[in-house]
Formats: C-alpha cells, sequence, structure tokens
C-alpha cells in the first residue's frame, strides 16, 4: 500500500544541506525563498487579473458592480467617510471578519469604488493562494519551496478557468467562482473554511506539543470569529472538522484525547462565535433561525436541480458544471480512499474534512430548505483543497512506486523557465489591465452621473426599491441620498444605515423595470411635477407637492417604528 512506502521529499541536492552544514538558511536562501513566494504570489494576483479581465466584459459585471447586495461595502465605506452613526441594519451575517476590514483597507489606498471591487476580488484570490500555500506546507513539509507554489497554484488556475466560462447576469446560479469574488457572497466565510483546514490538520498532528497549542488556539479564533460574522461556518467547517475527527478515531487514525480536542475545539468554539452575536442582535435583520424550514425540502431539492441543469444549459455551464461532478466526485471518492487504506493522518485528515464539508453542506442546504445557491461554496473551493492534498501526497508516495525519483530540472533551466513564465504573466497582466480600464463596465456608471447632474448640488433625498436604488447611491456623488423602502411606500431596514431616515424630506422616487409596486405611485403621491430619465432608471419628481409631504410622513413614521423596534 501507498503508505507503507518510504517517503521521498521531491528537493534536488542544491536543496538539502551538506553534511556538517547548518539548517540555518544564510541571507542567500532567505532572498531567494522570498523572491520564490513572491513570485507565487504575483502570479496568483496576474491570474486574478486575467478573471477580471474576463468579468468586466461579461454580463457578469452586473452583478459584480451594480448588484444591490454587492454594493454593501462601498456604502458601508462611503457611511464611514460622511460620518453617520453606525446603526446598519444586516442580514444574518455581519461582515466584520475579513470583509468589512479589508474593504476599508483597499478603500483608503485605492481611489473609485470600481477599483476598489476589482482590487478587493484580487485580494481575495491572492488570499485563498497563501491560504493553500499553508496547506500544502501542512501536507508535505519535506518538499522544496517551488513545488509546493506550483501545487498551490494549480487549484487557482482552475479555479480562474470556472470563473471565464461564467458569463450570465443572474446571482442566483451554480456561477459561484465569479460570486466568490464579489466582497458579500460569503467569500471571507470561504477563505474561513480553507484556513481552518491547515490549522485543524496542525492542531491534530503537530509534532510538537507546542505547536498543537498554538495551531488549536488559531483554530479556536478563527472559528468564533467566523462564527460570529457568518454562522455558515459552523456548517463549512465546524460540523465537517468534528465529523472528521470521529472518523479518524473510529479508524485509530487520531488518539481518542486528540480527536476530543479537536471536536471540541472546532464545534465549542463555533458556539462561542455564535453567543457572542446575541448583544449584536439589534444589527442582525434576520437571524439565522430564519432560514431553517425543513417543511420545505422538496422544494429545495427542486431549486437546486432546476439550477444544475439551468446553469448547464449553455456550452460554457456545461463544462463547468461537469468539472464540479468530477472534482465533488473525486474528493469523496480519495477521502473514502484515504480512510479504508489509513494514509497519513496529516493527509487522511485534510481529505476528510473537505469532503465532509461538501457533504455536510449539501445535506444541510437541502434539509434545511434553503433555496440559495451561494450556501453551497465549499462544493467549489473545498475539492481545491483536496486537491492540494491530494496532489502532495502523490508527488510524495508514487515515485516510490515506480521507481522514478522526481527532480526539478538543473537551476539554469528553472531561471530560464521562471523568467519566462515571469515575462509572460507580466504581459497577460498588462493586457488584462488596459482590458479593465477600457471597458465599459468599469466607467463611470451613466445613470448615477445623470441624477447627479439632475440633483446639481440641491439638498434632495429620494426613494427607491432595495434592487432599484443601490448602485444608484453607490456611484452617485456625495449629494445622492436614497432611502430604501418597500412596494407599500414604506421604510425598509435591509443592509442599510438606519441613520440614512434621520430628518430626511423625500421629495422623489426612483423606479425601474424591477420596481414592483402594487399601487401605482401616481394614484398614492399624484402627478409628479417632472419625469426624468437616466438611462434603465425614472425619477419621479414630487418637489414641493402634497405628494412629497405624504411620501416623507410615510417614511418617517415607518422607519421610527422600525428603529424603535430594533433599538438601533
Amino acid at each position: 500500500m501507498l503508505d507503507q512506502l518510504p517517503t521521498s521529499s521531491l528537493t534536488t541536492a542544491a536543496d538539502r544541506p551538506a553534511v556538517g552544514e547548518t539548517h540555518r538558511p544564510g541571507r542567500r536562501s532567505r532572498r531567494r525563498a522570498v523572491l520564490l513566494e513572491l513570485s507565487g504570489i504575483l502570479l496568483a494576483a496576474a491570474l486574478g487579473l486575467g478573471a477580471l479581465a474576463h468579468l468586466v466584459l461579461s454580463a457578469r459585471s452586473t452583478v459584480f458592480f451594480y448588484n444591490g447586495d454587492s454594493v454593501l461595502m462601498p456604502l458601508v465605506e462611503r457611511s464611514i467617510q460622511e460620518g453617520q452613526a453606525m446603526r446598519w441594519a444586516m442580514s444574518s451575517v455581519l461582515f466584520v471578519f475579513p470583509e468589512i476590514p479589508i474593504y476599508l483597507g483597499i478603500a483608503a489606498v485605492v481611489p473609485g469604488v470600481h477599483a476598489d471591487l476589482m482590487a478587493n476580488a484580487v485580494v481575495t484570490l491572492v488570499l485563498l493562494y497563501l491560504l493553500l500555500r499553508a496547506l500544502t506546507g501542512v501536507v508535505a513539509p519535506a518538499f522544496a519551496r517551488r513545488t509546493k507554489i506550483a501545487i498551490a497554484l494549480a487549484p487557482i488556475a482552475a479555479l480562474v478557468v470556472c470563473s471565464l466560462l461564467e458569463h450570465t447576469d443572474q446571482r442566483a446560479t451554480l456561477e459561484l467562482v465569479t460570486l466568490f469574488l464579489t466582497t458579500t457572497y460569503y467569500y471571507g466565510t470561504t477563505l474561513s473554511l480553507i484556513a481552518a483546514i491547515p490549522l485543524a490538520v496542525v492542531a491534530a498532528t503537530g509534532t510538537t506539543r507546542r505547536r498543537r497549542r498554538v495551531a488549536g488556539a488559531g483554530l479556536v479564533a478563527l472559528s468564533a470569529l467566523a462564527t460570529f460574522s457568518n454562522p455558515l461556518f459552523a456548517m463549512w467547517a465546524s460540523a465537517p472538522i468534528a465529523l472528521a475527527a470521529v472518523i479518524l478515531l473510529r479508524r485509530s487514525l487520531l488518539r481518542p484525547r486528540r480527536a476530543v480536542e479537536l471536536g471540541a475545539a472546532a464545534l465549542g468554539a463555533a458556539v462561542i462565535g455564535y453567543l457572542a452575536r446575541i448583544p449584536m442582535a439589534k444589527y442582525i435583520s434576520i437571524e439565522i433561525t430564519h432560514y431553517l424550514r425543513i417543511d420545505r425540502m422538496a422544494v429545495s431539492v427542486r431549486y437546486y436541480v432546476k439550477d444544475y441543469f439551468q446553469t448547464a444549459s449553455t456550452w460554457q455551464g456545461a463544462i463547468e458544471m461537469s468539472v464540479l461532478v468530477v472534482a465533488v466526485t473525486g474528493t469523496l471518492v480519495v477521502a473514502i480512499l484515504a480512510v479504508a487504506r489509513r494514509w497519513p493522518t496529516r493527509v487522511t485528515l485534510a481529505l476528510v474534512i473537505s469532503a465532509c464539508s461538501i457533504v455536510v453542506t449539501a445535506i444541510a442546504a437541502v434539509v434545511l430548505g434553503t433555496t440559495a445557491t451561494r450556501y453551497l461554496m465549499p462544493l467549489f473551493f473545498a475539492p481545491a483543497a483536496a486537491f492540494v492534498v491530494l496532489a502532495s501526497y502523490a508527488l510524495e508516495r508514487v515515485p516510490q512506486l515506480t521507481g522514478v525519483r522526481l527532480r526539478w530540472p538543473s537551476r539554469r533551466i528553472l531561471l530560464a523557465s521562471a523568467v519566462s513564465l515571469t515575462l509572460i504573466a507580466s504581459g497577460l497582466s498588462v493586457t488584462a489591465v488596459r482590458v479593465i480600464a477600457t471597458a465599459p463596465s468599469t466607467q463611470a456608471y451613466a445613470p448615477a452621473t445623470c441624477l447627479s447632474n439632475w440633483i446639481a448640488g440641491r439638498d434632495l433625498t429620494g426613494a427607491g426599491r432595495y434592487w432599484t436604488m443601490r448602485a444608484l447611491k453607490t456611484y452617485g456623488d456625495p449629494t445622492v441620498k436614497i432611502v430604501q423602502i418597500t412596494g407599500d411606500y414604506n421604510a425598509t431596514l435591509w443592509l442599510d444605515n438606519a441613520s440614512d431616515f434621520t430628518g430626511q424630506e423625500v421629495s422623489y422616487l426612483v423606479v425601474d423595470s424591477h420596481s414592483h409596486f402594487p399601487v401605482a405611485p401616481s394614484q398614492v403621491f399624484g402627478k409628479p411635477v417632472q419625469t426624468v430619465t437616466c438611462g434603465q432608471y425614472t425619477i419621479l419628481d414630487y418637489e414641493g407637492t402634497a405628494g412629497a409631504e405624504i411620501l416623507t410622513s410615510r417614511i418617517a413614521l415607518t422607519a421610527r417604528e422600525k428603529i424603535a423596534e430594533r433599538h438601533l
């Protein structure tokens, strides 16, 4: 069996110290190591730019830049810049770890909302690479640095290829790679899932007690913070880690004490994180329990099956969905094989956590009656972690089966290859940046400019439905002030700041084809003073009319009620 064979370090003679040499790297070695690691980061960033170049030219750019959910981070940053009191009504996700801190850090140095969102996407992909790179260091510690970097880059490249196949303007599809690149569709929880895997492995199999304790503390902190920010982490990572610990314990691949400690760390920290949400209840519009609808299991199954085949109805989607099936199936099969053949614990644990994340997520999504494809992120990203683990183990073991020792080419060939690859990546990055800079979707948002020009510096406040007004507010100048309302013209608190409603006199409505009002505005507020068209939006101006007074009083009254109810 594979695990009975001696290991191969996959290092060249130059990578190993000669007899009598110290293992402490010299200045030259450290410099070479830094350059290698930087090259991996730069290649990941280049891949991110390639994904963005496709995204901004496709209909997917609508979801990325202008979707009501996607602009949450820019609206939070704008609220802070305006000095508003932070009275945000979030969904069940608080976005405090790590979405808001990362976006605010980017916005502090990168000008413009378009640029901020794109920079965030590149940073997200680089962070994913770094976490996969950390995983290679855990499951393949003896490998040469360049081997670990290459292994970690492979799934990043595969995910970018998948993103190139995503092309629709719908957010509720299984085109989840581009959704991962947005700032609000759970990229933080996905990264936390990947980060939890190497921490769990070291906490359970670390060679020293100190390493195990440090990794265990890191896992506790990560699990608590991630669950506090988004309770989905408990389903995506905490429960799978505990389940994996039980499976390995039953196969005698983990000692009872370590299995208990690992499961307790993952689940206990998730409980702590969830309990920490209680004082934050006023900021949470809908608690996670609202999404638990067990009576809708059949609806959930039909929804996901329909979504799968709808995504696969085009040739691009068919390819991506085929890749998804292969990746998910492969992860499950390899995890079962690892347990059955008793592969090394560090390898088996990582594979089983990845597989359990897929299984638990899929089952929970159906059993709880959910109807949102974004909950299925682990189906795309857990296989990426599993690939890193399997590739590392295969490169470690397969040479012993074949009798052929894998070696890297000579330094001269490696240097020439590295230079060539760097030049190619640089050229492609420059091309991608040019494409991004000139793409229509990255230019000034014309409807928001039109609205800003119409306001012309006046102190006006408008109102609109959630999916209608948020892009205008995000990309408009500081004079654009719009509050969210329901179809009944009442105030609504959902991913917005209650401070928006303070002392506002609402004098215009913004509507578009998606604005559904059971009773037409003209029947409630009368005929507008003027109607202004800004792209796909229509501005109904009621300034100075009785309609404006009715609109203002209606919104003010319902806003006060909701704010009092939420104690904001």
